[in-house]
């Protein structure tokens, strides 16, 4: 099941033109969003299960695990040979979508 910053993302993919797939597994990681002909997988990362803005020590026990792991997925898809680009909750939120959608068409043109 999507997330709903997922279904932005996904809507943001399709607006676009983007050829994508959904749900990448990699090493047994599931990943948000892959892109073949630029190599590139998309995380989309909630802010507060992933622990934006804040320190370990900061963060709460799900949101450590949740560090630890996004970090494992990083270094498995960099080191297979992908670009892994991570997406923030807040930069799908209408104040900055449309920076965000740009920013996404410059890369993947």
């Amino acid at each position: 099941n999507q997330t709903g910053c997922e279904e932005i993302f996904e809507n943001m993919l399709i607006d676009l033109k983007i050829k994508y797939e959904s749900q990448k597994i990699l090493h047994g990681k599931i990943f948000d969003f892959f892109v073949p002909n630029k190599n590139i997988i998309f995380e989309i990362d909630g802010n507060y299960w992933h622990g934006y803005g804040l320190t370990m020590e900061q963060m709460n026990d799900v949101q450590r695990k949740t560090h630890v792991n996004d970090k494992k997925k990083t270094l498995l898809a960099e080191g297979s040979g992908y670009k892994l680009v991570r997406i923030w909750e807040h930069e799908l939120e209408d104040e900055f979508y449309e920076v965000t959608k740009e920013k996404i068409r410059v890369m993947l043109k």
